[in-house]
Order: structure tokens, then C-alpha cells, then sequence
């Protein structure tokens, strides 16, 4: 299934995807946690590049800028999830 499929079938997708790599943090479940994460910057960067979507944006109740902070910062950078 590719992001534009997910996007379709699913309301609030990015909160989704950060509150289940949260969770998989908290239940020390990396690998799904770096998933969740990088899914939600995905989801996010397929809309900035196809729907045109700008840094201050909201999404989901949330600037689009935000949403890639707590992604990458909190999500990947604080659990030490980067590659």
C-alpha cells in the first residue's frame, strides 16, 4: 500500500502513527517505534510535495511544522532511533 492509499483510508493518520510509536517507546519496541515514526515524516512529506503543503500548515489540529518536530526530534532523536 503506498501514502497516498493510507492517507485515503484513514482519518487523523498522523496522530495515528505518533501515538503508536509512543507506545512501542514505552514497550521498548524499536524497530515498530522508528516505523511509526518515519511514516508519520512520510505521510507528511507526500503532502508537502503533492498537495503543497506549507510549515505552517495545520494538520490534523497541529502545524505541519510541529508534527515534523515531534517526529524527529522527540520520536527519533531522543530514543536514539536514527540511522
Amino acid at each position: 500500500m503506498n501514502v497516498e492509499d493510507i492517507i485515503a483510508k484513514n482519518d487523523f493518520i498522523i496522530t495515528k502513527y505518533w501515538k503508536e510509536g509512543l507506545k512501542f517507546v514505552k514497550e521498548k519496541k524499536w524497530d515498530e517505534a522508528q516505523d511509526c515514526f518515519d511514516m508519520g515524516i512520510a505521510i507528511i512529506s507526500f503532502l508537502s510535495l503533492n498537495n503543497g503543503v506549507k510549515d505552517d500548515d495545520v494538520l490534523e489540529k497541529v502545524k505541519k511544522e510541529v508534527w515534523l518536530q515531534r517526529f524527529w526530534v522527540l520520536g527519533l532523536e531522543n530514543n536514539n532511533l536514527l540511522l
